[in-house]
Parts: structure tokens; sequence; C-alpha cells
């Protein structure tokens, strides 16, 4: 049985998120001053400093705009970190053949693995939602890594199949 499932999941903005957008709007602003100020020492190439300086702030501003990108074919979970719609990474690959455990992450039963493992590294790629959160940890290079997620119905289906003792989706 052939399974392909795509997800795409906005990242919820932080206070930094914001607070870099602030702070760079208002570098732009500063740089504009002076850049105006300093316009005839500099040869009339300010008002090109100046532009260069919003779109900055501007590129800045877009780069904090994250999305991920939950792509699961057959077994395979490949997770890409999306920056402004524009440039994609890809953050890891998951086989939930050999992974150690997959559950929700307030399961009374499964908890307590969530709570007292503690991997190597740990990959946050939920989204908006608080509610319908889970993990999955494996080994990868001889060290331990979890990844917390939001899948959809699709793939808590498929998942299932797929090992069924150690994926526990409800």
């Amino acid at each position: 049985m052939d399974l392909f499932c795509e997800y795409i999941v906005k990242r919820k903005k932080s206070p930094v998120d914001y607070l870099i957008t602030v702070a760079g709007y208002f570098a732009a602003l500063i740089l504009s001053y002076i850049f105006l100020m300093l316009n005839s020492l500099l040869f009339g190439f300010g008002l090109l400093l100046i532009a260069a300086s919003w779109y900055g702030a501007y590129i800045l501003m877009k780069s904090r705009y994250v999305e991920y990108e939950y792509t699961l074919t057959n077994s395979e979970m490949d997770i890409d970190k999306i920056y402004a719609k524009r440039r994609r990474k890809r953050l890891i690959s998951v086989d939930f053949r050999h992974v150690d455990i997959c559950a929700k992450i307030d399961d009374p039963i499964y908890s307590g693995e969530f709570k007292n493992n503690t991997p190597s590294k740990i990959y946050d790629v939920s989204g908006l939602s608080e509610n319908d959160i889970y993990f999955v940890d494996f080994s990868k290079d001889a060290s331990k890594v979890r990844v917390i997620f939001q899948p959809t119905d699709k793939m808590k289906d498929g998942l299932k199949l797929i090992n069924p003792r150690v994926i526990h989706i409800v």
C-alpha cells in the first residue's frame, strides 16, 4: 500500500520575532537619518544606502515568517522548513519503521516517556494550535532525537499501519 500525505504548518510568532522586526525597522530608521545627514559626504550615494537599509529591514521581517511542511511517503516523513514562502531547508527525515516511540504529548500513559527521556536534539515543528501535538523519539547517528509535530488525521491513520507496536496514535 502506497501512502502519501503533505501538510503545511505555520509557526506561531514568538515575542522574539516581533522584537527582531521592530529592531530591524528602528535600525533602518536610524541608518536613514545618518545617511541623509551624510548624503553630501557620500557623493549622493546616501539615498541609495537609505533604500538598501529599508530593503534589508524588509528582508529581515520576511525571514521571520516560517512554515513547516510534513511529507509522509510510505513509512518516511520528511520535514522541511520554509522561509518566507521562498526558500526551503530539509530539517530531518524520520523512518517510522525504526522509531522508539511515537505518542501524544499529553497522553497519560506515555507522558512519562516524554518527560523522563532527554534527547540530545529536539525539533519542535508544531504549529499554531496547542492540542493534538505528538512526539516521536528515535536514534540517529548514535544520538537520541525527538521531533514534536502535529499530524493530520490521514497521517495518523497511515502511521498506525506502519509500526503499530511503538506508534500510539489516539
